[in-house]
Parts: C-alpha cells; sequence; structure tokens
C-alpha cells in the first residue's frame, strides 16, 4: 500500500489492493526463496562454507547482471530513502523483485 501513492497524498483503504500488492510482491520473494532453498538443498550447498564462495568475477554472465541490478536497485532506493520518497524506494524494490529478480533471474536460471 505504501508504494501506491505518496505519503503525503490521502489513499483509501482497500483491501483487494492489499492483496493484490501481497501477491505481487511477497509471494514473489517467496517462491523466489523456495526456489534457491529448493535447488541448494538438492545440490548439498551449504552458505556457511568458504568453500561455496565464487568470486564475482568468476560468475556466470546473468549472476553477474542480476548482482548489477541488484547493487543499482540498492543505490536508487538509498537515494529515494534520503530525499523521503519511500513510496518510491518501495517501487524500486518491488520492481527488481518482481521483474529482474524473478521473472528474468529465475525464469532463466530454470533452463540451466
Amino acid at each position: 500500500m505504501a508504494t501506491q501513492s505518496a505519503p503525503w497524498s490521502p489513499t483509501n483503504f482497500d483491501p483487494n489492493g492489499v492483496r493484490e500488492s501481497y501477491a505481487k510482491m511477497f509471494l514473489t520473494l517467496w517462491n523466489v526463496y523456495r526456489f534457491h532453498a529448493d535447488y541448494a538443498a538438492m545440490d548439498g550447498f551449504d552458505a556457511d562454507e568458504e568453500s561455496g564462495y565464487i568470486a564475482v568475477t568468476e560468475r556466470s554472465p546473468l549472476d553477474r547482471w542480476v548482482l548489477s541490478k541488484a547493487s543499482a536497485m540498492a543505490d536508487a532506493y538509498h537515494n529515494h530513502f534520503e530525499s523521503w520518497d519511500f513510496h518510491k524506494a518501495g517501487r524500486e524494490l518491488e520492481e527488481f523483485v518482481v521483474n529482474d529478480l524473478s521473472n528474468w533471474y529465475v525464469r532463466r536460471q530454470r533452463s540451466l
């Protein structure tokens, strides 16, 4: 709901809008997490082991792309917060999770 309009603009509460926002952002984020958790478990990946670290320069182009997008999103998010545009910061995060992380990165990882 916070991303729909500026905080200083009056907004009517809409239960359907809450459901849509929840499904769009949080269920998508949960599905991305489950994708990672399932495949990490199948591969025996342990994030606490140092041997699991791969330098960014040695990662696949798709991995480097999503890291670049995440970095750009973090910068934009930070800048929006500093200028008190919280709704725009939320939109940056939502756009990254839904479009870049889920629709591009995860979908392409499935085919690899």
